[in-house]
Protein backbone atom coordinates (compact mmCIF):
# COMPACT_ATOMS: atom_id res chain seq x y z
CA UNK A 1 0.00 0.00 0.00
CA UNK A 2 2.90 2.37 0.74
CA UNK A 3 4.30 2.24 -2.79
CA UNK A 4 0.83 2.53 -4.34
CA UNK A 5 0.31 5.75 -2.38
CA UNK A 6 3.80 6.91 -3.25
CA UNK A 7 3.12 6.20 -6.91
CA UNK A 8 0.03 8.38 -6.80
CA UNK A 9 1.98 11.16 -5.11
CA UNK A 10 4.94 10.93 -7.50
CA UNK A 11 2.58 10.86 -10.51
CA UNK A 12 1.10 14.13 -9.24
CA UNK A 13 4.59 15.57 -8.74
CA UNK A 14 5.65 14.65 -12.29
CA UNK A 15 2.25 15.84 -13.60
CA UNK A 16 1.33 12.59 -15.35
CA UNK A 17 -1.86 10.60 -15.28
CA UNK A 18 -1.69 7.24 -13.56
CA UNK A 19 -1.05 5.09 -16.66
CA UNK A 20 -0.37 1.71 -15.11
CA UNK A 21 -3.04 -0.89 -14.60
CA UNK A 22 -3.93 -1.94 -11.09
CA UNK A 23 -2.16 -5.28 -11.57
CA UNK A 24 1.05 -3.74 -12.84
CA UNK A 25 1.21 -1.06 -10.13
CA UNK A 26 0.20 -3.61 -7.48
CA UNK A 27 2.88 -6.04 -8.63
CA UNK A 28 5.50 -3.30 -8.62
CA UNK A 29 4.38 -2.24 -5.16
CA UNK A 30 4.62 -5.82 -3.90
CA UNK A 31 8.07 -6.27 -5.47
CA UNK A 32 9.37 -3.03 -3.93
CA UNK A 33 7.89 -3.95 -0.55
CA UNK A 34 9.69 -7.31 -0.56
CA UNK A 35 12.89 -5.59 -1.70
CA UNK A 36 12.68 -3.10 1.17
CA UNK A 37 11.93 -5.90 3.63
CA UNK A 38 14.96 -7.81 2.37
CA UNK A 39 17.16 -4.73 2.79
CA UNK A 40 15.80 -4.22 6.32
CA UNK A 41 16.43 -7.87 7.17
CA UNK A 42 20.02 -7.67 5.89
CA UNK A 43 20.52 -4.42 7.82
CA UNK A 44 19.20 -5.98 11.04
CA UNK A 45 21.44 -9.01 10.62
CA UNK A 46 24.45 -6.79 9.97
CA UNK A 47 23.60 -4.69 13.04
CA UNK A 48 23.53 -7.77 15.24
CA UNK A 49 26.30 -9.83 13.70
CA UNK A 50 28.48 -7.04 12.27
CA UNK A 51 30.17 -5.81 15.47
CA UNK A 52 30.91 -9.38 16.62
CA UNK A 53 32.39 -10.37 13.25
CA UNK A 54 34.44 -7.14 13.23
CA UNK A 55 35.75 -7.86 16.74
CA UNK A 56 36.80 -11.40 15.79
CA UNK A 57 38.46 -10.28 12.56
CA UNK A 58 40.32 -7.42 14.22
CA UNK A 59 41.49 -9.69 17.05
CA UNK A 60 42.85 -12.34 14.69
CA UNK A 61 44.23 -10.10 11.93
CA UNK A 62 46.29 -6.97 12.49
CA UNK A 63 45.62 -5.32 9.12
CA UNK A 64 45.26 -1.50 9.18
CA UNK A 65 42.90 -1.28 6.20
CA UNK A 66 40.65 -3.93 7.73
CA UNK A 67 40.25 -1.79 10.85
CA UNK A 68 39.31 1.17 8.66
CA UNK A 69 36.90 -0.96 6.63
CA UNK A 70 35.09 -2.20 9.74
CA UNK A 71 34.89 1.14 11.54
CA UNK A 72 31.62 2.92 12.29
CA UNK A 73 32.21 5.52 9.59
CA UNK A 74 32.31 2.84 6.96
CA UNK A 75 29.07 1.35 8.26
CA UNK A 76 27.41 4.77 7.87
CA UNK A 77 28.85 5.05 4.36
CA UNK A 78 27.44 1.66 3.41
CA UNK A 79 24.05 2.59 4.93
CA UNK A 80 24.01 5.85 2.97
CA UNK A 81 24.99 3.97 -0.19
CA UNK A 82 22.10 1.54 0.28
CA UNK A 83 19.79 4.50 0.88
CA UNK A 84 20.98 6.15 -2.36
CA UNK A 85 20.37 2.93 -4.28
CA UNK A 86 16.94 2.47 -2.69
CA UNK A 87 15.81 6.01 -3.46
CA UNK A 88 17.17 5.75 -7.00
CA UNK A 89 15.11 2.60 -7.57
CA UNK A 90 12.00 4.19 -6.06
CA UNK A 91 12.30 7.44 -8.04
CA UNK A 92 13.03 5.53 -11.25
CA UNK A 93 10.37 2.80 -11.05
CA UNK A 94 7.41 4.19 -9.09
CA UNK A 95 6.26 7.20 -11.19
CA UNK A 96 4.22 6.42 -14.32
CA UNK A 97 6.71 8.32 -16.46
CA UNK A 98 9.74 6.90 -18.25
CA UNK A 99 12.79 8.35 -16.48
CA UNK A 100 16.46 7.65 -17.16
CA UNK A 101 18.27 5.59 -14.53
CA UNK A 102 20.43 7.79 -12.32
CA UNK A 103 21.79 6.57 -9.02
CA UNK A 104 22.46 10.10 -7.76
CA UNK A 105 19.81 12.76 -8.20
CA UNK A 106 19.25 15.96 -6.24
CA UNK A 107 16.16 14.39 -4.65
CA UNK A 108 17.96 11.23 -3.57
CA UNK A 109 20.86 13.25 -2.12
CA UNK A 110 18.33 15.36 -0.21
CA UNK A 111 16.66 12.20 1.10
CA UNK A 112 19.89 10.60 2.30
CA UNK A 113 21.18 13.75 4.04
CA UNK A 114 17.78 14.60 5.55
CA UNK A 115 17.18 11.01 6.61
CA UNK A 116 20.50 10.82 8.48
CA UNK A 117 19.80 14.15 10.21
CA UNK A 118 16.24 13.07 11.03
CA UNK A 119 17.42 9.69 12.28
CA UNK A 120 19.97 11.17 14.67
CA UNK A 121 17.64 13.95 15.84
CA UNK A 122 14.76 11.52 16.37
CA UNK A 123 17.05 9.14 18.26
CA UNK A 124 18.14 11.93 20.61
CA UNK A 125 14.51 13.03 21.04
CA UNK A 126 13.26 9.53 21.86
CA UNK A 127 16.16 8.75 24.21
CA UNK A 128 16.17 12.04 26.15
CA UNK A 129 12.89 13.90 25.81
CA UNK A 130 10.01 11.63 24.85
CA UNK A 131 8.97 8.92 27.25
CA UNK A 132 6.55 6.94 25.11
CA UNK A 133 6.85 3.78 27.21
CA UNK A 134 5.75 5.67 30.32
CA UNK A 135 2.82 7.23 28.51
CA UNK A 136 1.68 4.39 26.28
CA UNK A 137 3.20 1.34 27.93
CA UNK A 138 3.95 -1.53 25.58
CA UNK A 139 2.55 0.41 22.63
CA UNK A 140 5.27 3.07 22.99
CA UNK A 141 7.65 1.31 20.62
CA UNK A 142 4.93 0.96 18.01
CA UNK A 143 4.13 4.68 18.24
CA UNK A 144 7.81 5.54 17.83
CA UNK A 145 7.96 3.26 14.76
CA UNK A 146 4.89 4.91 13.23
CA UNK A 147 6.34 8.39 13.82
CA UNK A 148 9.64 7.31 12.23
CA UNK A 149 7.83 5.82 9.22
CA UNK A 150 5.76 8.99 8.80
CA UNK A 151 8.87 11.20 8.83
CA UNK A 152 10.69 8.86 6.43
CA UNK A 153 7.73 8.95 4.04
CA UNK A 154 7.58 12.74 4.21
CA UNK A 155 11.29 13.00 3.41
CA UNK A 156 10.90 10.56 0.49
CA UNK A 157 8.04 12.63 -0.92
CA UNK A 158 10.07 15.85 -0.57
CA UNK A 159 12.93 14.25 -2.50
CA UNK A 160 10.45 13.18 -5.17
CA UNK A 161 9.15 16.74 -5.33
CA UNK A 162 12.70 18.04 -5.87
CA UNK A 163 13.21 15.57 -8.72
CA UNK A 164 9.76 16.42 -10.12
CA UNK A 165 10.47 20.15 -10.19
CA UNK A 166 13.74 19.52 -12.05
CA UNK A 167 11.97 17.13 -14.47
CA UNK A 168 9.16 19.61 -15.20
CA UNK A 169 11.66 22.44 -15.70
CA UNK A 170 13.73 20.37 -18.14
CA UNK A 171 10.58 19.29 -20.00
CA UNK A 172 9.35 22.88 -20.30
CA UNK A 173 12.77 24.00 -21.50
CA UNK A 174 12.84 21.22 -24.14
CA UNK A 175 9.32 22.11 -25.31
CA UNK A 176 10.17 25.79 -25.67
CA UNK A 177 13.09 25.07 -28.02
Amino acid sequence: RLFLTMGTGLDAVFEVDHRRSFWKSGGLSLLLTFGVLLLLLVAMILLVIGPEVARILLKNYNIPWLHLLLSAGTRWSVACGFMLISTAVIYWSVPSVKLPWKIITPGSLFVVISWVIMLEGFRIYVENIAHYNETYGALGGFIVLLAWLYMTGAILMMGGEINGVIYRSAREKAESL
